[in-house]
């Protein structure tokens, strides 16, 4: 990940946080316990980031197992759970022509008052899986198809929030599939090309018009299926029943 802040370590921010804090003594100052349930999200390593960033406190660490304590200092304070991918403090970048890797994420933000503060981590499903389907186009393209698809995020700031940048991917084939990160708005366009472009579409104007929603907490897959039979694109959304499908004249 490149541009990357400062980060504490953890041990050294775990001391900073202990430091100068007795039973004998006014403990506003002292650190509250974050308690957290892992559960089913911690049997692999779990990417684990905190940060505070008026005052400068931050660390990450990799969880695993059932349950992990922290303590953390009585302010509010910003958590970030992320499996899957090569992620930092500062969040998953997608380097240009790879897809999203397959994400699970959850964020919170909260204010330790107590002794002690648990919270329980859930993850979300943070990418879109499309398959695109080109098999019947056997007699009208000359060559074996491609499929571009580009936009405007390239991954995952801190939070889980969506990165402004490039994005591109090219699959192969006449059925191919691609990771899409959670995107801002309708800007996503697929290209498919044989020997050359033979059709541009507005593939995020054409996912908002069926209904697909961007900002659930987990992303349904998606199927296209591209007839050029009788020059239609069919769009199906996963757990996603529309009356009729998406028909667009190409």
């Amino acid at each position: 990940m490149r541009g990357l802040g400062p980060v504490l370590l953890l041990g050294t921010a775990l001391a900073l946080v202990f430091s100068s804090c007795s039973v004998k003594e006014d403990r506003s100052d002292c650190p509250c316990m974050l308690v957290l349930d892992i559960g089913e999200a911690g049997r692999d390593s779990l990417f684990f980031a905190v940060q505070d960033e008026p005052s400068e406190f931050r660390f990450s660490d990799t969880l695993s197992g059932s349950v992990f304590r922290v303590p953390l200092p009585r302010r509010r304070v910003d958590c970030c759970f992320v499996w899957g991918g090569d992620c930092s403090p500062s969040g998953v970048e997608i380097p240009f022509g790879e897809q999203c890797p397959p994400l699970w994420m959850d964020a919170c933000s909260l204010v330790p008052e107590g002794e002690r503060v648990d919270y329980e981590v859930v993850l979300h499903k943070s990418y879109c899986r499309m398959t695109i389907d080109l098999s019947s186009a056997d007699e009208a393209l000359s060559l074996m198809p491609s499929v571009r698809i580009y936009g405007n995020v390239c991954g995952y700031s801190f939070g889980g929030v969506p990165l402004a940048g490039p994005f591109s991917f090219d699959a192969a084939g006449r059925v191919c599939t691609v990771l899409l990160p959670r995107q801002m708005d309708s800007s996503l366009m697929m290209d498919i090309s044989s020997g050359g472009v033979l059709r541009t579409f507005a593939l995020g104007e054409l996912l908002e018009a069926d209904g697909y929603d961007w900002s659930a907490p987990d992303l349904d897959d998606v199927s296209l299926f591209v007839d050029y039979a009788v020059t239609t694109l069919t769009l199906r959304i996963q757990d996603y029943l529309p009356e009729a499908p998406q028909e667009v004249v190409v």
